[in-house]
């Protein structure tokens, strides 16, 4: 629809894209279909099973209490995957400007997320869930969106939440 006939669309139509990104987000979550990958949670090993679904480039860097592994999207947006001593991913973020694919990212725990869908909080553009397992923030607005997933006891030692960016 061209933007000139914005006003000439039914109310309806006009507020749907007023909703926003937290819309589009709750969207994106509700009706993913992809096959989860095993990632938030998972093993090493779902990090390239991650770069290849997502058609990306991948390099790594060594830290001392955990490897980042950085993927670049075809979009220019970025995912960073933590992996910990152990080869659990522990945490996940992301930014660029279009959502990855949450359901490969945040592979089984997407249904908790989705279940903690009721207590976000925030304004336009903000969206924040949390479960006794993982906490989940995306922010964002259109061809802007960065965010982070964490596993709460997965952390390694050594480690914080501020090393997450």
């Amino acid at each position: 629809m061209p933007a000139h006939s914005l006003e000439s669309a039914p109310a309806g139509r006009r507020s749907l894209r007023r909703a926003g990104p937290v819309a589009l987000l709750m969207l994106v979550l509700v009706c993913a279909a992809a096959p989860a990958g095993a990632t938030l949670g998972g093993p090493l090993a779902s990090v390239e099973s991650d770069r290849m679904a997502l058609q990306a480039h991948s390099r790594h860097t060594e830290h001392a209490a955990f490897t980042l592994h950085e993927i670049t999207l075809p979009n220019r947006g970025v995912v960073r995957e933590y992996v910990s001593p152990a080869g659990q991913v522990f945490a996940v973020t992301w930014h660029g400007p279009f959502l990855p694919n949450m359901e490969q990212l945040m592979g089984a725990h997407l249904q908790a997320i989705r279940r903690a869908s009721h207590t976000q909080r925030g304004g336009l553009g903000h969206f924040a869930a949390s479960t006794d397992e993982v906490s989940f923030v995306n922010n964002g607005r259109m061809r802007s969106f960065h965010g982070a997933a964490y596993l709460i006891h997965g952390i390694p030692s050594g480690a914080s939440v501020h090393d997450i960016q």
